[in-house]
């Protein structure tokens, strides 16, 4: 079972990648190009931590050597931003307001975690390897291409990016684009979050674990901590 990191203090900066597992060969003779695309691909997240006192150090310290460096799984995922990013569409926004916003003024958009007490989950399942979710419970709400959210498959919470703007029908129900592919089926009803999408991840570090430096004045630093997707 994967643990959760401590939500305090806060990572400083976070990398987010995706790696690919597809691949491309160019011919020597003609210099054409063949791509195969393939399934396998990963995420990468780096975490820096800020200077910290001990007593925050050791929340952290307490999870990650906890884990026994890259024997454990821990659930974590892209630092969201606290910024709307979808607005109301029976508010009234100028140009002005687009730059705060991140946002086009095409269609009407509002993101989940600035509606209280809105459940998603997804609507009659999917297969393992859909590139796309029926989420159910969107009343008057849609998401935004570039949105995380994270499938729970039962097994395992994954991670996965929208890809394509999603704006529900008159039941509240949306076909969501999404990347990567989903690893596992995921059921009906299944939990569907975008408030803190996360997935399993590993310590990507060979065969050794994360590092801190305790500095004078009883400041501890962390070394930047790389993690890669538990794929499986």
């Amino acid at each position: 079972m994967a643990t959760d990191l401590p939500t305090s203090p806060r990572p400083q900066t976070t990398v987010v990648r995706w790696v690919s597992n597809s691949l491309q060969w160019r011919s020597p003779l003609s210099g054409a190009t063949q791509i195969a695309s393939r399934l396998g691909g990963y995420w990468q997240i780096d975490l820096g931590l800020p200077a910290m006192t001990q007593y925050d150090a050791a929340q952290w310290t307490g999870v990650l050597f906890g884990i026994d460096g890259t024997a454990g799984a821990l659930n974590i995922g892209p630092d969201q931003p606290r910024e709307p990013d979808g607005y109301n569409a029976n508010a009234v926004y100028s140009a002005y307001d687009a730059p705060s916003l991140w946002l086009r003024f095409t269609e009407p958009r509002f993101h989940v975690r600035y509606v209280d007490g809105l459940t998603l989950t997804a609507d009659g399942g999917e297969a393992a390897q859909a590139t796309s979710i029926n989420i159910q419970g969107m009343d008057g709400i849609g998401l935004n291409k570039g949105t995380y959210l994270t499938a729970d498959n039962g097994t395992y919470l994954e991670l996965h990016i929208v890809t394509a703007d999603a704006w529900p029908d008159a039941n509240g129900d949306a076909a969501v684009s999404i990347h990567p592919p989903l690893r596992k089926a995921v059921a009906d009803d299944a939990a569907i979050n975008i408030d803190y999408p996360r997935g399993e991840f590993l310590v990507d570090s060979g065969d050794k674990g994360p590092a801190v430096t305790r500095r004078p004045g009883s400041v501890s630093q962390f070394e930047q901590i790389g993690l890669r997707e538990y794929v499986r």
